[in-house]
Formats: structure tokens, sequence, C-alpha cells
């Protein structure tokens, strides 16, 4: 039981800095699904066409939030 306590404590403290992290980045979801809202969002560049779909406005917000994440690391 001892083993299984310290482990949960782990658990959470992996949970919180992930919850940490996502808090850090949300505004770029954020600013995403505001454009998708306007109906400014293009997928790629400007030149690219609109986005229509809620689902894929979701997909480009996490894509963009993991590149900047990426960019941060480094």
């Amino acid at each position: 039981q001892v083993a299984m306590t310290i482990n949960r404590g782990r658990k959470a403290d992996a949970m919180s800095d992930t919850l940490r992290g996502r808090r850090k980045q949300g505004g770029k979801v954020q600013k995403v699904m505001h454009e998708f809202k306007e109906g400014t969002l293009h997928s790629g560049s400007s030149k690219g066409p609109k986005i229509t779909s809620r689902r894929q406005a979701i997909a480009v917000a996490l894509a963009e939030e993991r590149r900047a994440k990426g960019r941060k690391r480094r």
C-alpha cells in the first residue's frame, strides 16, 4: 500500500505540471478559434481557403499550439 501511495503522489505532480503547461499555451487555441468564429481563419496561410468546419479549426489550433510549444523549448 505504501508503494501505491508514492506512485499516486508522483502521478499527481506530473499531471499538475501538464495542466500548468496547457494553461500557458491556451492563448493560441483561443486566438485561432476566435479567427474561426469571425470567419478569417484560413488553412495554411492567408491565401489558402477559409476553414468552415469547427473540427478542422480545432485541428489547426492544436497544430499551431504544438508548433509554438516546440519553438519555446529550443
